[in-house]
């Protein structure tokens, strides 16, 4: 009665368009019909069944022929090679009492002892001391397969490849944000060119240029790296000008020449006049 109810439960939702005849004849495989009670007999049918070889298998009279390697049962024979479910074993040896030996799912064959692995997604029992396919990974605690995995090319250790993160700096992945930020620093000092004005890094030298700084208590320039965008910026507002092809952050407002640039002048045209009228004399 319960399953009848169930039955009809389902079709009210219409959340079927079949099912498994309830009571006599339940037991065939294609024992199926329609919503409306239109037999289902011909039909070939098949799920997603994933077992391994040492489950403990429960009786099952619709999908009873099982393909290991595909990890479908289906309700009709598959191949020669299918395992059939509709007799209650311990698993699919066929064993039916406890074995001191430990079935290595992943290798297929018997081994002293397993381990649980991750495999695609899924639980795989591994042989302990077999396990060069798969990576363990400390974040999390278990062994992964290799195919699952990418090392991290920074900390050297592994992560799940669907988890870690790409840089497009240097163009490697990384199990995590922090040894992708301390990676691309590490690039960064090693191959671009660091602006001292914007304290930032640039990728080609060619977009830096110089500027010279006016420092009050040397009363002397001082020049830094900049970005070249920077300095047109700086020019735009007026924060920046530029006297014989190079850039100043100060110049003289009355002059428009550098702050130290007439004392060094009139040193010189002093000395210069100087030594003509030596000459002349």
């Amino acid at each position: 009665m319960l399953k009848y109810m169930l039955v009809n439960k389902l079709i009210q939702e219409n959340r079927i368009d079949g099912y498994k005849i309830v009571g006599a004849s339940c037991h065939e495989a294609n024992a199926f019909v329609g919503i409306d009670g239109s037999s289902l007999f011909d039909r070939r049918f098949e799920i997603d069944c994933d077992l391994g070889m040492d489950n403990t298998l429960s009786y099952q009279d619709s999908f009873k022929w099982y393909d290991y390697d595909e990890r479908k049962a289906y309700n009709y024979k598959h191949s020669e090679d299918d395992y059939l479910l509709d007799t209650t074993d311990r698993n699919l040896n066929g064993d039916d009492d406890e074995s001191d030996e430990a079935w290595d799912e992943y290798h297929q064959r018997y081994c002293t002892e397993t381990r649980v692995c991750y495999m695609q997604g899924r639980e795989i029992e591994v042989d302990v001391d077999d396990l060069e396919d798969f990576n363990y990974i400390s974040s999390c605690g278990d062994y992964y397969h290799h195919d699952d995995t990418v090392c991290c090319d920074w900390c050297e250790g592994y992560c799940l490849t669907d988890h870690s993160v790409y840089s497009e700096i240097t163009e490697e992945y990384y199990c995590c944000e922090q040894c992708r930020e301390d990676a691309e620093s590490s690039h960064k000092e090693n191959y671009w060119h660091y602006s001292e004005y914007d304290k930032a890094w640039f990728e080609d030298a060619d977009e830096l240029t110089e500027i010279h700084i006016w420092n009050p208590q040397e009363e002397d320039y001082r020049s830094q790296t900049i970005h070249v965008d920077t300095v047109e910026s700086l020019m735009e507002n007026g924060q920046a000008g530029c006297f014989e092809d190079e850039y100043y952050d100060l110049l003289d407002p009355e002059t428009g020449l550098p702050l130290n640039y007439s004392d060094d002048t009139n040193a010189y045209e002093e000395e210069h006049e100087y030594a003509t009228v030596e000459e002349a004399v």
